[in-house]
Order: structure tokens, then sequence, then C-alpha cells
């Protein structure tokens, strides 16, 4: 992997102006060697304006893709995350607000969910995942597909969700659990530590 990006723990602001204090740290710490893709996959996401980025990055994975109008960001991380050692630091040094009306909310990405290309992207990187490092454990990867399972679904693709049900394993386990749980993924993960030598269980 190439050298470090780094990123900081961060505070969620409501719309009414109400500070939530983080509560990211266990969710979002990579490996010792700074392998990180499984858990953005199974997990929630990092925010972006944490992150510190080598320079030279941009020459590695490439710019932000402008096709995308929604979920560019996600693309990003993703790409650094396959290629790049990730480094955390726990004190939070900003704020995500959250707004109602902003392109990355619940409801404008249900009004534009045919322009909504998360599940692409998950989907993509999924593959990306079982060929570099692969899932430290098997919460992570039934997690990533139910997020995968969870954008297809907004996107109102049926098809396409019966079609993952029937011919994915790993996508019918996701299914099976929001049916019981009512959640697609579980939030709360028990990492296996993994030292820099040591492989992923699916490996």
């Amino acid at each position: 992997m190439q050298d470090t990006v780094s990123y900081t723990d961060w505070y969620t602001i409501q719309e009414d102006g109400t500070v939530e204090t983080p509560s990211h740290v266990e969710r979002l710490i990579p490996t010792e060697d700074g392998y990180i893709l499984d858990v953005l996959l199974g997990s929630r996401s990092i925010a972006n304006s944490t992150i510190l980025v080598p320079g030279e990055a941009f020459n590695v994975v490439g710019l932000f893709n402008e096709q995308y109008k929604i979920a560019e960001d996600l693309d990003m991380l993703f790409r650094l995350a396959a290629k790049y050692k990730f480094k955390f630091t726990g004190l939070p040094l900003y704020g995500y607000r959250i707004l109602t009306n902003s392109i990355s909310s619940d409801r404008r990405i249900y009004l534009n969910r045919k322009m909504n290309p998360k599940a692409e992207i998950v989907q993509k990187y999924i593959k990306v995942c079982f060929q570099t490092g692969g899932f430290r454990n098997d919460l992570l990867r039934r997690d990533a597909h139910g997020k995968l399972m969870r954008y297809v679904a907004s996107t109102h693709d049926y098809k396409k969700l019966l079609k993952l049900l029937l011919t994915n394993y790993d996508c019918f386990r996701s299914f099976c659990f929001f049916l019981t749980h009512k959640e697609w993924t579980t939030w709360d993960h028990i990492f296996t530590p993994r030292s820099a030598e040591s492989p992923h269980p699916s490996q």
C-alpha cells in the first residue's frame, strides 16, 4: 500500500444546532497496517472533510468522477482506501451539520433515485475488497452486502434486488438479517485484531 491518509473524529451537528458527542472511534479504526476498506464498506463512512491526503494521491487514484452527481466523495474514499494506508486521530476536529434539504439527504436521494450511483459504487468495491485485503470478519462482510442491498432498494430497482437475492449468498443473508432486525447493518462491530503480517480471514 502507498503512504498514509490521515483522518480525525468529528462532531455531528443536528439541524437545530444540537451537537452530538463523537461516537465514531470503534467503528472506524483501521488495522495495524492501515487497511480500512472493509470497515468503510461495512460501516458508516468517514467525514471526508477530516481527511488529509498526500498530494501525489490524485496521480495514483485519479480525480473525482464528474459523472456522479451524488456520492462522488464516496467513490473517491473507496479508491483511496484500496490504495493507501489510513491513520486515525481520535480528537474531533470537525463538525458535520445535517440538513434536511442537502443534496446527500435521504429525501433528496429518494427524489433523485435514478441518478444515485451508491449501489454501483459499493458493489464495485466489494469486489475490490475481496481481491485486495478481504474482510477481517464475518460481520463486516455481511454488513457490506447489507449496505449494497439498502442502496439498491433506495433506487427502486427491484429486478436487481431480486437478482442479488437469488444469486448472491451474502446478499441473501443480509436480507434475512434485515427481516429479523429491521436494519441492514449492525453498526456495532467486534473487530478481530490483525497484524501487518497476518492475512484477512476471508482470504
